[in-house]
């Protein structure tokens, strides 16, 4: 959760009936400043929250960072989300998962040159991290796809068991350029504990554009993906696709028709259903969550 400049970031737990145990939050930046919380993940006693701070209008000033705390609200440890020999420039930590043996991956994205000027046009890469429980960096991998100024990024992960699972938008994630053509794609990636990418899947056209904001890995090893879905000039849609372990599409569905508008922001799996939270518009109908019956 956020507010607009100066304001910080908070973090609630919550207990099994919905009683508030705790809460946590940034002082908050200077009147042109903010920070802003994007994930969490939890495993035991080590609860990690993941954001970036950001400047208002034309300043650029997003630094990533992650922050872990006990089960109990206790600070401890902070660190920059930052990319080797990447410095000096803008970068964001956009979603986080934690593994069995507690080592923490986060996912986002660096641009890869500095500017003074929020509004200055600059190359994005994909980012995943690695890192121990107490903080240490294991390895980092950026995606590089050269000759294109572009607006890639990893927004989302899960893990379970062996399975690194990773989706975002890459080839063309932004309206950096003015190529009729030019499309930007979905994509989804499975990585090794080592940080090897083992598979990749991409999706999406011109016509019909998608923006994955959830990944989730079922206990059977399939993997769920939503996206926003946007359709020219008709409105946007959620849409829910369905991997097998070697990365074989077993199914795509959609919520509705794209008359009207949908957002997807995460998905979640649990017995015999898919949970999809996301918003809806008009205004009055504002957040949701969906859930599809089926066994994945």
């Amino acid at each position: 959760m956020w507010r607009w400049e100066g304001g910080g970031f908070v973090v609630l737990k919550y207990g099994p009936q919905g009683g508030l145990r705790w809460v946590r939050k940034s002082p908050g930046g200077f009147c042109d400043q903010a920070e802003q919380a994007t994930g969490v993940a939890v495993r035991g006693d080590l609860v990690v929250v993941v954001g970036h701070a950001y400047g208002c209008c034309s300043m650029a000033l997003d630094d990533g960072w992650i922050r872990a705390f006990r089960s109990d609200g206790r600070l401890r440890w902070i660190r920059d989300f930052e990319a080797p020999g990447i410095t000096g420039t803008n970068d964001r930590a956009l979603g986080v998962a934690v593994s069995g043996l507690s080592r923490i991956y986060v996912v986002g994205n660096v641009e890869m040159s500095p500017r003074d000027d929020g509004t200055v046009i600059v190359d994005h890469e994909a980012v995943l991290q690695k890192l121990s429980s107490s903080g240490g960096v294991i390895w980092t991998r950026v995606v590089h796809d050269e000759g294109v100024k572009d607006f890639d990024r990893f927004s989302a992960i899960s893990v379970r068991g062996e399975r690194v699972m990773v989706t975002g938008g890459l080839e063309g994630w932004a309206p950096y350029t003015d190529e009729p053509d030019y499309g930007p794609r979905a994509w989804l990636g499975r990585y090794s504990f080592g940080g090897d990418l083992l598979w990749s899947r991409s999706w999406g056209s011109d016509w019909r554009v998608a923006d994955p904001s959830g990944v989730s890995v079922a206990p059977s090893g399939a993997t769920v993906v939503a996206d926003t879905t946007q359709y020219r000039y008709k409105g946007s849609d959620i849409g829910l696709r369905v991997y097998g372990a070697t990365g074989v599409l077993r199914w795509s569905r959609w919520l509705r028709g794209p008359e009207r508008e949908l957002q997807a922001s995460d998905v979640a799996v649990a017995q015999g259903g898919m949970y999809v939270s996301g918003w809806a518009s008009p205004a009055s109908l504002g957040a949701r969550l969906w859930r599809w019956n089926a066994t994945v």
